[in-house]
């Protein structure tokens, strides 16, 4: 579960020994600090440039992750080998190659550097959560999010498994909360999409649906449900590897992580927005009930006007002829049975979601955020099949 325990937490408050990275957090705007389970990680256009954990046997100790100067190593700080994976004794030796870190990344995830792909959706989607934190009525607590423990096998359309390596359900790029209203809040798990060839995330050699919109869908839908009906996550994956524990609550996961995270900025001072801000004390937060409990929201940026590619994928509101053939509706009747080795969605799993489409890309600001009243709706009935009974 994600948080920082209390001796590992007060060392980032007032007069702690690492009460110089908020200082610096809060000076940089395009940077956001991730809480994770008692580390952190501080990312920039959506690559960590800083890792601070606690080790056993050496206490806390800071690590850069090498992949990001692996073309330019001649970029890479001489005083890094001398702290790198070491017990740190000043975090201002950390800090003073912030600046440097920082910058290697940008580049890296911008494709300044030679031989890199310019990371679109990881930028795009930290300029997501630096507008939502800015001053809206959402606030994105965490990004880059899987359920610990949420694991099960890869079945075939005939339920047998198959033997592709376990998959993680209920991820995200974002995850936000609203504002609370009598201490009750609804959490979003958002992903955030840039250009039309993000949207189909299919891999034809494997047969794999990954991570487009059909992928994401499928991987939430079930999760998404068990919180909204307060049941218990199972799988055979947990059942054999966790015979004493094979569920897990995941709406109890979820809400102590936002008390967890959301309590730890309050208390460093790392919120700004006033919708957020003036929340004494988040441990009297709750869900809201049933289906306002959680929702699954697409973010479409770089999307052209006019264009159906999004309803395409999803096999609703669009000529039968256009729609992909790897498309929600036509997985959810089993159409693709006989062509894909493929467990699928079941109308009964499926969910409602919202969805915005913007032409603004992640080289842009200034989104369109404010989700009840911008973000489109497509429920679960457009789903049905109108020649069945």
């Amino acid at each position: 579960m994600r948080g920082l325990n209390p001796e590992f937490e007060k060392e980032f408050l007032e007069n702690g020994k690492f009460r110089g990275i908020i200082e610096y957090v809060k000076k940089q705007d395009d940077v956001f600090l991730g809480v994770r389970e008692n580390y952190i990680n501080l990312y920039v256009d959506g690559g960590s440039f800083f890792k601070l954990e606690y080790k056993s046997r050496k206490g806390h100790v800071g690590s850069f992750d090498e992949k990001y100067y692996k073309y330019c190593i001649e970029r890479k700080p001489r005083k890094l080998s001398s702290i790198k994976g070491k017990t740190i004794e000043d975090i201002k030796d950390w800090i003073n190659l912030f600046p440097d870190l920082k910058k290697i990344v940008k580049d890296y995830q911008e494709k300044i550097i030679p031989k890199t792909k310019k990371s679109r959706e990881k930028i795009l989607q930290q300029k997501l959560v630096h507008e939502f934190n800015k001053n809206s009525n959402y606030f994105a607590y965490d990004i880059e999010y899987a359920i610990k423990g949420a694991i099960d096998y890869v079945y075939d359309t005939k339920k047998n498994r198959t033997n592709k390596k376990p998959k993680t359900e209920g991820r995200a790029d974002i995850l936000l909360i609203s504002k609370p209203v009598n201490n009750k809040i609804t959490i979003y798990f958002m992903e955030v999409k840039e250009g039309l060839g993000a949207l189909s995330g299919i891999n034809l050699r494997e047969v794999s649906l990954g991570s487009g919109i059909v992928g994401h869908l499928k991987n939430n839908a079930k999760i998404v449900n068990l919180v909204r009906k307060n049941k218990l996550y199972e799988s055979e994956y947990r059942r054999i590897h966790y015979p004493k524990n094979p569920t897990i609550d995941i709406k109890k996961i979820l809400l102590q992580e936002v008390i967890n995270i959301m309590s730890f900025y309050h208390k460093c001072g790392l919120i700004e927005n006033k919708n957020f801000k003036d929340i004494d004390d988040y441990s009297k937060i709750n869900l809201k009930e049933d289906d306002e409990a959680i929702k699954l929201v697409f973010f479409l940026g770089n999307y052209p006007e006019g264009c159906e590619s999004f309803e395409h994928y999803l096999g609703i509101r669009c000529d039968e002829k256009l729609t992909s053939d790897f498309s929600v509706k036509k997985l959810l009747d089993n159409k693709q049975e006989e062509k894909l080795n493929l467990d699928y969605i079941t109308y009964d799993n499926m969910i409602g979601f919202k969805y915005i489409k913007t032409t603004k890309n992640c080289d842009q600001n200034g989104f369109e955020l404010e989700i009840e009243d911008k973000y489109k709706e497509i429920r679960k009935e457009e789903f049905k099949d109108k020649t069945s009974n």
